[in-house]
């Protein structure tokens, strides 16, 4: 599905008592009239507080999201930008003193535009990558790093923040983190996934879910590796 993102704000400088501290997040489909229905639900809300939405890379609320927006027919790595964005959003507008305050409460809204599918579409989707590149990926048995300190932990929790397209310890297809002894895969662009889920994106894709780095195609003639920005 191709779809046009928009992002829009509210503060409620004069909320109710129970929506003090927090970020309301609204996502919705528009699609053209003369469009068939595909989406089997096309509206999506939550309220959660702000530092939950800010700080919280697990938030369950975030999760609800990301499957909302998978379920609707977007790609595993255009939903976890999509919600990369819209927290960076979140984040420079909580800490703006002079726009925003504690006691206000913030709404947000992800809008996605449909267009009609189009030759592009038609000629790009499911098609999968080489299987014979597929089998030959580079794969690890998943070690749980280290705890570190609070400090540091603090110290990188902004950087992981604008680190938008890195899956970390997390196979962003499932958006479950490894586990120890867990087999993951390693593209060439160097992003990692569960190697299961992979194996089953490849079926139908040919891409990176992260950063579009492409395998060659099934049916391609000629291998070749290219980069899609």
């Amino acid at each position: 599905m191709e779809a046009t993102p928009e992002f829009n704000y509210q503060i409620d400088v004069n909320p109710e008592r129970k929506k003090i501290g927090t970020i309301q997040v609204y996502s919705s489909f528009v699609r053209p009239a003369n469009m068939q229905p595909i989406l089997t639900r096309s509206n999506f809300s939550c309220s959660l507080p702000a530092n939950e939405f800010t700080d919280d890379e697990d938030s369950p609320h975030k999760q609800r999201l990301y499957y909302f927006l998978k379920d609707s027919g977007v790609d595993a790595e255009d939903a976890y930008t999509l919600i990369i964005k819209l927290t960076q959003l979140a984040c420079k507008v909580t800490s703006n003193s002079f726009e925003y305050c504690s006691r206000y409460a913030l709404l947000m809204w992800l809008t996605l535009d449909v267009a009609p599918s189009n030759e592009y579409e038609r000629n790009s989707v499911f098609r999968p990558a080489s299987k014979l590149r597929v089998e030959a990926l580079s794969r690890r048995i998943y070690k749980r790093k280290r705890k570190t300190s609070s400090i540091a932990n603090q110290c990188t929790r902004y950087k992981r923040k604008q680190e938008s397209s890195s899956s970390g310890d997390k196979c962003i297809i499932c958006f479950q983190k490894f586990k120890t002894r867990q087999e993951v895969a390693t593209l060439l662009c160097g992003h990692e996934f569960d190697n299961k889920c992979i194996m089953e994106w490849f079926k139908v894709r040919h891409n990176c879910p992260l950063c579009r780095f492409e395998l060659p195609r099934e049916d391609d003639q000629v291998p070749q590796l290219t980069t899609v920005f």
